[in-house]
Formats: C-alpha cells, structure tokens, sequence
C-alpha cells in the first residue's frame, strides 16, 4: 500500500481488493483512472479514516493528526459524570454525549472547550445562545473571549478575534461557508440533526468533515425512532454506520405501513447497532448522577359545554368518516388530528385562519386550578396562538403579573430578558410554547408546570417538563395536565406515555370510538 499526501489531495495506491476498496470509499475516496490511485481532499474524516481503517498508514499521517491532550486537570466545580466527559474528550476526536436534560450538559462542553484551547464553534438553538452558553461560559470560564455570531451578524458588525462563537442553527445554515479558523465544534440539541435530508444537517456535516474535534450534545437524539441516529452518527464517525443512510436503513431496518414510509430496527441486528453507536457515544440518566426532589404528575378533568362538546363530537365524525379503516399519510393526519386539539381547547380555526370561539371550558378549568396553586410562579404550557391569546387575555383584565414566550415574541433578546425575569421573580406567570423554550433553559426557581393542552411530540413533552426539573432544583415539582374525558386528550396522553406514534394512537381512539357508536345505532 502506498499513500502520498500533497497539494492538500490523498493519493492511496494498493493492490486489487474489494473490502481495500470499500474501505478506501469509507475514507471518501475516489477511483482515479489517469493518477491509477483512489484520491480525495485531505479533509479531517479522510485522514481520521485512513488512520482507522489501515492502522499500518499511522506513522505517515502523524503529522495530519493533532495530538490529543495528555495533562489534563478537571475542574473542581465539575460533578463526576461531567468531569468523566473531560476524560473523554481526551481520548475521542469526536463523541455523542446523549445525557438527559438537566444533567449539566454545557458545562461538560465548557469543559471540552477549557481543555482543547482552541478556536471553537458553539452550533445551538437561538434560545440558548445567551441564557445558557453566553451565561455559563461568563461564569465558568472567564478568560475566554466569547462573541454572539448571531447578534453580530444580525447587527452586520464586524466579528472580534475571538475563543469561542456562538451561533444559532438556521444562520449557521446559511453561513457556514464563511465560517473559518474554528478548530472544533460543539452541537448542542444535535436531534435538530436527525434528518439526513434537511439542508441543515447537510451542512454540518460538511461542515464537521472539515474539522477534527467535534462534540454532540442532547438529552434526546433519536426521539422517534433509532433510524435518527444514522445522521449524526454520520457527523461523528462516518465510518461507523456507513456515509449511505440508504444502505444503513437496509441493512438494520425494515419497512412496515402502506408504501412502506415506516421504518422500524430489525430485532436481530439491534444489539450491533446499539453495540457501534456505544462505540463514540454515551447515555447519562438523571438518576445515575443526580439527586433530585420528587415530581408529581396530575391529570386534571375539564367537562366541555354542551356546544362545545356538540361541535367536538361533529368533528370527530368527520374524521371517522374521511379516515374510516384506512391509514392516512402521517402528515395529512396530523393536520386533522389539530383540528380535535382544538376542539378541546374550545375553539376552532376556519379555512382563512380566523379564531371561531365555542366555549372557554378549559380556560375556565385553568383558571380554577392557578387559584388552588395559589401565590407560586407557575409556567404553562400552550400549543396554539389562540390558547395562548385566551389565557393572556385573562390574566391582563385581572391585572395579574404574566409574559409570553412563544411565536408571538420574534425577538429573541426581547425573549431572553422575559425568561431572565422569569428567573428572578420578578413574573409570576410564564406562557410558552415547547417549542420556544423547551431546550436548555433552566427555570428551577418554579415548581409548577400546567399544559393548557398536549403536544403531538414526545420530545417537545419530555423536554418541556425538564425546564423545572434538573439540576439546580431543590424542591418537588407537580405537573398538572388539562384533559377533556373521552378526547383527543386521552389519546395523545396515552401515546407519550408510552412513547408511541401519536397518529396510530388516535387512529385506535377513532376506530374504537366508531365502533362504539355503531354499536348503539344497532342497539334497538
């Protein structure tokens, strides 16, 4: 085997060999007819690649390598679990910390920044950037010059000589190209990550091929299903799965459904899937590394009015009669099952997008409940403007102390200094959308969570309730959840607890329904 490197292009030469040359493909390799050599870019995966797959090729590439840090020191502040992911960094180029939430994740990244002393890209959601990683890196790491790329690039000012930047994922999407001199990556939140066909997660990983060091973070990176994996896999050892999320799919999974748009593990191979993303990957549980208060769950009953339920019950016929046995695309679904969301919620939204107002039973069930909670700061949980608009509504004709931060609040410092009060106690109530805070920020100074209404997403609802619980928190937190009896409601709380598909959950729920109420109309 012969390897030369020059003009930034491998050359690697050998004799004809078929799994040399799958191997060379790994590597991103390429047949060169004219130069009778595989070539490619000497980006950092090819060079890691080449010294993984022919260990007999190390002393060459050498000098292409960094050299990993020997004496490092962990800081004394660190929890073991945090202070491990520091060892780690030690021996990994690149590696998936997949802690839950609120164990401390951003301090271990923190960490991995300390340690390296590199230019470093910090790639996370907008809500993050000055809350968490602006916050934490002032307090833990002060020595380090820090730079909001997204406020600056926002601003078009011009970008400092800086230790770490900071920046969102839709703008690193656009301005990845530009982004030069970094020396390592951190991906907090990587499930953004976990379609290999958006135009994100295309550009980190073009972007990560570039660079030796990178760090994924999330609580959740797969939070659908295991195929979810495969692309951020791909950006942290290309190696490991394959660079084709095709092959992978056919070689660890199957097809189930109509038209075969489902994708689940194969049983037999699960164990060497799991047994390879072990390999650059780890899992931190809350109750392996925390000691944390108790949490409660409550389900709490609102009875609809009778035209509210009337209009519900008309609705959830249509849906019987337009789905009756047939599966339907999960999106076209999804976009059905919203409409009984609303249902229970009171209100219903017209083809021109305009509110129709039913009932207000459920802002009438919360209402009761905030005055049992009493004088404690609480944040509740909305899915739709108009609930949004509702409770809001209220709490201004009662002159009580509240902020939204949802959609309704696009700017994202406006946002930051809402939650910062939020904080401080200086707001009692906090409305939000899962979506908008539901990652990484930490509000332990409340103890009450109430979800007006629930989420079509498991991780959006498991991220969501670790806003109050993690670490930091030092008292029991209750959690209270709105349910309409014999809704949508049930369906879809019956579907996060126990982690399955919410269509096929309210698919049974319609089906068993209809069946109930064919059973009446028989009955003479």
């Amino acid at each position: 085997m012969n390897l030369k490197i020059e003009n930034e292009t491998v050359f690697l030469q050998f004799k004809f060999n078929k799994d040399t040359i799958n191997k060379a493909k790994d590597c991103g390799l390429k047949w060169n007819a004219v130069r009778s050599a595989w070539i490619g870019p000497t980006l950092a995966t090819t060079i890691l690649g080449l010294n993984y797959f022919f260990p007999e090729l190390s002393s060459q590439l050498k000098n292409f390598i960094p050299e990993q840090i020997n004496n490092y020191l962990p800081s004394e502040y660190l929890m073991d679990h945090q202070r491990d992911a520091g060892y780690i960094g030690q021996k990994h180029f690149r590696f998936g910390f997949f802690d839950d939430t609120g164990t401390g994740k951003t301090l271990a990244g923190i960490e991995l920044i300390k340690q390296k002393k590199i230019k470093t890209l910090v790639v996370c959601k907008l809500s993050l950037i000055s809350n968490a990683w602006m916050a934490d890196l002032a307090k833990f790491a002060p020595e380090l010059k820090v730079v909001n790329l997204w406020e600056l690039n926002k601003r078009k000012k011009k970008i400092p000589d800086h230790d770490v930047g900071i920046i969102n994922y839709e703008q690193f999407r656009a301005t990845y190209k530009k982004l030069v001199g970094y020396r390592m990556v951190l991906a907090d939140e990587s499930s953004v990550l976990k379609d290999p066909r958006s135009q994100t997660t295309k550009a980190m990983t073009a972007y990560c091929d570039t660079i030796f060091y990178v760090y994924l973070f999330s609580g959740t990176p797969a939070p659908n299903n295991e195929l979810e994996y495969w692309s951020q896999m791909r950006i942290i050892n290309p190696f490991l799965l394959g660079r084709s999320y095709y092959t992978f799919r056919n070689e660890f999974c199957y097809s189930t459904g109509y038209g075969g748009y489902q994708w689940k593990m194969r049983e037999d191979r699960r164990t060497a899937f799991l047994d390879k993303i072990g390999q650059v990957s780890r899992v931190i549980r809350k109750e392996d590394c925390l000691t944390l208060p108790e949490r409660t769950f409550n389900n709490r009953s609102v009875s609809l009015s009778r035209v509210e339920t009337e209009a519900y019950r008309e609705m959830e016929k249509e849906m019987m009669i337009e789905f009756g046995e047939q599966e339907a695309i999960a999106a076209n679904a999804a976009v059905k099952i919203m409409k009984l969301r609303q249902g229970t919620s009171g209100f219903y939204y017209d083809p021109n997008g305009q509110v129709i107002q039913v009932g207000k039973s459920k802002l009438e069930g919360l209402i009761e409940l905030l005055e049992e909670i009493g004088n404690h700061q609480v944040i509740i949980w909305t899915h739709f403007r108009h609930e949004a608009d509702q409770i809001t509504g209220w709490m201004k004709e009662e002159g009580l102390s509240y902020a939204r931060a949802d959609g309704s609040v696009p700017d994202q410092r406006v946002k930051d200094k809402i939650v910062l009060d939020f904080m401080g106690g200086r707001i009692k109530y906090l409305i939000s959308h899962p979506a908008s805070l539901g990652h990484g920020v930490t509000l332990t100074n409340c103890t009450y969570a109430v979800y007006f209404s629930l989420s079509h997403s498991f991780e959006q609802a498991y991220q969501s309730q670790d806003r109050i619980f993690r670490h930091g928190q030092k008292n029991a937190c209750t959690y209270y959840r709105l349910i309409v009896p014999g809704s949508i409601d049930e369906a879809i709380l019956k579907a996060l607890e126990n982690k399955e598909s919410v269509v096929t959950s309210v698919f049974n729920y319609l089906r068993r329904n209809k069946c109930q109420q064919t059973k009446k109309e028989q009955t003479p």
